[in-house]
């Protein structure tokens, strides 16, 4: 890889490879559709003498320790290099907003206009793409917030960053060097060499293969034919639906299920299914869901984008209870995992040159499951995981993403982000209702 000082008191870089998840994001940022998404957004509630100079070193150093934020985009006709920055020329400064003064009726707006800023679509061009907030509610009460751009981070990279930022603030704390912290820890290029090594291997043909009866007709974004509001009714806005269910009514309804294992993702997709089979009356369906390739070697540990989207095709004909929808949803997870790690770009050029891979094309569902992270143990502070201003994420996707995240041993939380000026919200609630329902089905 190359490296490059243009001019004294220039910063130093050097050349990265790129996945196709990131070219095919950037060929959307600068092309004629200037379609950028949201970054990834997560907060902590940290109560406690939080010393705000020590936590924004802390992040300074975690920053530097991972190559995937130290990493940039510049336009150019080829989106197959990026740049990666020095761990010298990288910093990670807080933009303080100061509530502990202001009369409680202004406090509310106050915070959620800063968190509006936070989640702003970053420049590609423009390092870092990366940036953080800390509000002040009063001496002891702190709200931090943190975005990230998806070209470099995802869902799967925030337990490792927080874990990795608690090991760094407590060395920190402790007083001993900040010198003893310059170690680099993941380096995301070595994931998108792998990826380019896997595109022209064998592998990939064989997946390719695979996938090709699977998206016929469905991919890549499986119109779920569902009822939306007219365009141009009402202004963009997002909302999120969210309930919580008990987790001991979730695990009887899988212990019911005569199909062997049932994860809980399976079970989660084949009641998300069985809902929009009935609703829309086709036993033809199809769901969008996450897939992480941290199973590459070398992979586990590392901060950078490695989501991955999966089509996932059920056809119901012939079920007749949620078992039967079931069994045939975790038949077909199983039937994929061995060509999971195709990215969704490889199919897309494939299967469907003429759209863009990204880019939400139509109305449809995407399915997530995932625990909720560990909040980072910061010296002496009380710290618990916040995720601020989650509906306005949501305001300019056709997706309706449906999110179940466990939160401890008895309990589990349903969730639905969706754009509230595209789907009624009374659509929502009784699609969601049903959702619910069927996950608790075992308990009575």
């Amino acid at each position: 890889m190359l490296s490059s000082r243009d001019a004294p008191g220039q910063v130093t870089r050097r050349q990265v490879p790129t996945t196709l998840n990131q070219a095919d994001r950037l060929a959307l940022a600068y092309g004629p559709d200037r379609w950028r998404k949201r970054p990834v957004t997560f907060g902590m509630q940290i109560r406690g003498r939080l010393e705000v100079p020590l936590i924004e070193l802390a992040l300074t150093l975690t920053a530097r320790r991972h190559s995937a934020l130290r990493t940039y985009f510049p336009y150019g006709p080829a989106a197959d290099r990026a740049l990666c920055l020095d761990p010298r020329d990288v910093s990670w400064p807080l933009a303080l907003v100061d509530l502990s003064r202001m009369p409680p009726a202004d406090k509310a707006a106050a915070e959620h206009a800063a968190f509006v800023a936070l989640i702003e679509c970053f420049g590609p061009a423009n390092p870092p793409l990366f940036r953080g907030i800390i509000v002040k509610h009063a001496e002891d009460e702190w709200l931090l917030g943190i975005a990230a751009d998806h070209l470099i981070f995802d869902g799967s990279s925030i337990p490792l960053f927080l874990r990795d930022l608690e090991n760094v603030y407590n060395h920190l704390f402790s007083g001993r060097e900040a010198t003893d912290l310059s170690v680099e820890v993941s380096d995301f290029s070595l994931f998108c060499t792998a990826e380019r090594k896997w595109l022209a291997s064998p592998a990939a043909e064989r997946a390719a293969c695979y996938w090709k009866p699977i998206w016929d007709g469905m991919g890549p974004s499986p119109l779920s034919v569902l009822p939306t509001i007219k365009p141009g009714a009402a202004a963009p806005s997002g909302h999120v639906w969210s309930t919580a269910l008990p987790a001991p009514a979730i695990a009887q309804t899988r212990r019911l299920l005569p199909h062997g294992h049932l994860s809980l993702f399976a079970l989660a997709a084949g009641c998300v299914i069985s809902v929009l089979s009935d609703i829309t009356g086709r036993a033809d369906c199809g769901i969008l869901h996450t897939s992480s390739r941290r199973s590459w070697p070398g992979a586990a540990e590392m901060i950078g984008c490695l989501m991955n989207r999966v089509l996932l095709r059920v056809n119901t004909a012939g079920a007749e209870s949620l078992p039967d929808v079931a069994g045939l949803t975790r038949n077909a997870i199983l039937d994929s995992m061995e060509h999971m790690m195709a990215p969704f770009e490889f199919l897309m050029q494939r299967f469907s040159p003429d759209q863009s891979g990204r880019m939400p094309q139509n109305p449809h569902v995407l399915v997530d499951v995932d625990s909720e992270p560990d909040p980072p143990q910061l010296g002496g502070l009380e710290v618990t995981m916040a995720w601020p201003v989650a509906g306005d994420a949501f305001r300019d996707d056709p997706r309706v993403i449906v999110s179940l995240q466990p939160s401890g041993p008895d309990l589990v939380t349903l969730s639905c982000g969706y754009q509230a000026s595209l789907f009624h919200a009374e659509f929502i609630d009784n699609f969601m209702g049903r959702v619910a329902g069927l996950l608790t089905s075992g308990s009575g």
